[in-house]
């Protein structure tokens, strides 16, 4: 069985260092380094214990290892022999270090890139796991620190001295630290997103194709390029420059003949889409209002413009949200869309993967493969719709796009028309969904409907009953299904920093504890400003994370920038420079925080500038953090003021919020 660490590499001019930790033994680390003394000569190197260690059949595990640490081990192994001595070699090293961080493919040389690609490509004795691949925030640059608060890791440390100085001895043990928490970092983070690399694994198993080191979008396009290449037996290689472009759509020319509206809001919409071309995706843009409640079509998908407020069940009523089960791919299924360039097998593989994704999700429910399964074919499946958009697909065609769009858009508008006439009131729409407040005496009506509907245009739909339907606007609302679970979107879901799943990336952290106490607010009648006093002092185990982290948000500075903390000590200030990925809180005893550019003193913008701020990069246990629980009270009480009010208009709301604070 191959074992697994985590590792990470440390790079300066004169000291090279390399620490692993065992996954499944935080007692089993290892930490090597290679050092020349450019003082007094004194040297130490172990480089053979490096060799040694990674001749062993390990699977090692990194963040960014696959661009940078896995290259410099290779250039380290590939060129052994030509090192004059250890000086030599650690500046080599390091002058490969700064080529691997900057090298730039689009701009570079052939010879650089062959170079380049010779590291990237050695076949090592081990097999690499890169995180920032899998989570795809190589292409968001997103670092490890910023990764790191998202799952409350307890210490966020910046490195200890610029990578470009030489490392004296009094430092050696400070940098060794901050590479062995790299590493535990990494191997936390790593535990963290198990089952999106299981998920991998399994997918990787099932269609023989490396899969392990790909964004989920990645994912996508190698199975899909795979499957089409085996279907028409052609390489992938031949296929994949080809494209579809058109210079002008009409938007007429892709609706289907099926659709037709009975209202004169709706007919009106059809007609000026039949007549409409366009050059560019992002000309669709249109709204329709049909019984006080706007809908905008645009290009991702329909969207209604929601009010903020309260929708709650009675003893007359019934909030129903129906969805569209796999809408985009069905859709492309049912109307035959296939990119002008491509073989219509390729709608069969489209057609497979959907009817697969669909079993195994029924078998996902006590089967974890065919669970983990279910979701790769989900993931794929539903990148088809965007791929139409864009110039690095091999199935390429934004007249397919639009195809898709509008017409999914239409026929949801025509459930919603259909509704609408016959007294149903349809208070929300999202993507593939819509939200209607039903009468429970005409609930048979409602269902006959969307079934008339779905049966109709092939599709199969869900029905969610709610018995709370609690919105900001369309992309942020909490709900609560007759069973009690609750089901969040945007800021209002307490768990939204850990969601890795959207969009590729972790979202911002961001106060957390406002979203607890929303949802204690509206789902259980708790004042907020008990949840907000009282979460802090919540009982937590040694896996769970600690209560203080919920009160925490983050900035990153760039190159430009640095934070600087201005705090009164003793009388006299004090400047007080933080490091880059910052993790704090807002405190009755803090420092006011300043974005500072580095060229120029006197360019200072101020965050939470009506605040103090606490840093807290480094988790400390305490009986009081000295929190200012009115931020947090306020901010939320912001929400409530919006949703409850129904009123966005922010001179209105600052008015509430001041009378609020007031009697604090």
């Amino acid at each position: 069985m191959i074992k697994d660490y985590a590792f990470d590499i440390e790079c300066f001019p004169n000291f090279f260092s390399i620490s692993f930790e065992d996954m499944n033994n935080d007692k089993n680390t290892f930490s090597y380094y290679i050092w020349f003394d450019t003082v007094t000569n004194e040297v130490h190197n172990d480089y053979q214990n490096i060799i040694s260690f990674i001749s062993n059949n390990y699977r090692l595990i990194g963040y960014n290892c696959l661009n940078y640490d896995c290259p410099l081990l290779a250039f380290i192994q590939l060129n052994t022999n030509t090192f004059n001595n250890v000086n030599d070699m650690l500046n080599q090293t390091y002058f490969m270090s700064q080529r691997l961080i900057k090298y730039d493919w689009q701009n570079s040389s052939i010879e650089e890139t062959q170079e380049i690609n010779q590291l990237r490509y050695f076949k090592h004795q081990f097999t690499q796991i890169d995180i920032m691949k899998i989570l795809g925030h190589d292409k968001l640059k997103k670092s490890l620190k910023q990764t790191l608060i998202n799952i409350n890791y307890p210490i966020i440390q910046s490195l200890p001295k610029p990578f470009n100085e030489t490392v004296i001895s009094n430092e050696i043990d400070l940098i060794l630290k901050y590479n062995r928490n790299d590493v535990n970092g990494t191997k936390v983070l790593t535990k963290f997103i198990n089952n999106e690399i299981l998920m991998k694994y399994t997918i990787s198993e099932k269609y023989n194709i490396d899969l392990i080191n790909t964004s989920r979008s990645g994912m996508a396009d190698k199975i899909l390029a795979t499957e089409y290449s085996n279907a028409i037996n052609v390489p992938y290689s031949v296929f994949k420059n080809n494209r579809t472009y058109h210079r002008v759509i009409s938007i007429g020319e892709t609706i289907d003949k099926r659709i037709y509206f009975s209202t004169p809001e709706l007919k009106d919409l059809l007609r000026k889409l039949i007549e409409t071309n366009i050059v560019s995706t992002t000309e669709i843009n249109y709204s329709v209002l049909i019984n006080n409640v706007t809908f905008n079509i645009g290009t991702g998908g329909l969207h209604s413009k929601d009010r903020p407020g309260k929708f709650k069940v009675d003893n007359d009523t019934e909030i129903i949200d129906v969805d569209v089960n796999s809408f985009y791919p069905y859709l492309i299924i049912n109307l035959g869309i296939l990119p002008a360039h491509l073989n219509p097998v390729f709608l069969k593989i489209i057609k497979d993967k959907t009817e697969d994704r669909i079993k195994y999700k029924k078998l996902g429910k006590t089967n974890l493969t065919s669970k983990l399964f279910a979701n790769g074919l989900k993931i794929t499946i539903n990148s088809i719709f965007g791929g139409f958009n864009s110039e690095y697909k091999f199935w390429s065609d934004r007249k397919c796009l639009v195809k898709t769009t509008i017409n999914g858009q239409l026929l949801l508008l025509m459930l919603i028309e259909s509704l609408t006439k016959s007294g149903f009131n349809v208070i929300s729409a999202n993507t593939d969904g819509i939200i209607t407040i039903v009468s429970k005496s005409r609930k048979d009506l409602y269902l006959e409907i969307c079934k008339t509907w779905s049966e109709r245009f092939n599709f199969s739909v869900e029905y969610t009953n709610y018995t709370k339907y609690i919105r900001r606007d369309v992309n942020c609302y909490l709900a609560q299904t007759i069973d009690g679970k609750i089901k969040y979107k945007g800021d209002m879901n307490p768990n939204n920093y850990k969601d890795y799943t959207r969009s590729g990336s972790f979202p911002g952290f961001d106060r957390p504890i406002i979203s607890i106490a929303l949802s204690e607010y509206f789902i259980n009648n708790i004042p907020i400003e008990k949840t907000i006093t009282e979460y802090i002092s919540k009982p937590f185990k040694k896996n769970e994370d600690a209560p203080i982290y919920m009160y925490c948000s983050t900035q990153k500075a760039d190159k430009k920038f640095n934070f600087q903390l201005y705090k009164i000590v003793k009388g006299e200030p004090v400047r007080t420079t933080l490091q880059k990925d910052l993790r704090f809180y807002i405190s009755n005893n803090g420092g006011r925080l300043f974005k500072v550019n580095k060229e120029n003193n006197n360019s200072i913008s101020s965050l939470f500038k009506d605040y103090l701020i606490t840093p807290f990069n480094n988790y400390k246990k305490s009986k009081d953090y000295k929190i200012n629980f009115t931020h947090y009270i306020i901010e939320t009480q912001n929400i409530i003021n919006i949703i409850e009010s129904g009123n966005t208009n922010k001179k209105k709301i600052r008015e509430n919020l001041f009378n609020y604070k007031l009697n604090l």
